[in-house]
């Protein structure tokens, strides 16, 4: 039976899908060779059947047209089934990406959190030295450089909040590059598999 298509969040069942249906793709393309090769060996020896069967006495041609039309469908059985598990194949590929987005989406939710922490703490901090020295303080940024400017460089420490901030921004910006690759895998599937069954329906 083939894992079922959902979405998951959890990246370790996502991969455990992956690697259950990499083993069924296995399976089933050596179920396949093997069924092209039974149909090859009985269409190659259909008419000497029907004469045996004639020698014997009989017509000799329900049966091997009967085994022909088995070998046939045993065939055709292992090429939907193998197309169903590629298709399934790419969905839990696509999965594996969604439940990486979802995580690191986790993450950045849980690091805007902290951040958020950090400059209540900062804010009450810079009040209290407003408070007791009368003036207001804000975190020292160097100005940006004007084009053909030069001076010698300055220490800048960056500040923990903007740190926090710029690892917000890398871990959504990750999360939206694998929803995108997810979308595009699934967008390709789908169209393969419309593809293949217009084929079949022409057949």
């Amino acid at each position: 039976m083939l894992p079922e298509i959902t979405e998951v969040h959890d990246p370790e069942k996502a991969q455990a899908a992956i690697d259950r249906l990499a083993q069924l793709a296995d399976e089933w393309a050596l179920k396949l060779h093997n069924a092209e090769q039974e149909l090859k060996r009985i269409e190659a020896t259909a008419g000497e059947t029907v004469l045996a069967g004639i020698l014997q006495g009989g017509d000799g041609s329900s049966k091997a047209v009967t085994t022909l039309a088995n070998a046939r469908a045993q065939h055709d059985v292992a090429v939907k089934t193998l197309e169903a598990v590629e298709h399934h194949q790419v969905v839990a590929k696509a999965n594996l990406k969604l439940a990486q987005a979802h995580q690191k989406r986790q993450e950045a939710t849980q690091k805007a959190t902290e951040r958020d922490a950090h400059l209540q703490q900062v804010n009450t901090l810079l009040g209290q030295l407003q408070a007791l020295d009368g003036a207001r303080y804000v975190p020292f940024k160097p100005a940006p450089l004007m084009p053909g400017e030069y001076r010698d460089p300055q220490p800048y420490a960056v500040p923990v909040s903007e740190q926090m901030e710029r690892e917000i921004r890398r871990l959504v910006s990750v999360a939206e590059r694998l929803e995108s690759e997810a979308r595009a895998m699934m967008t390709k599937a789908d169209g393969q598999r419309k593809g293949v069954a217009a084929h079949g329906l022409h057949r």
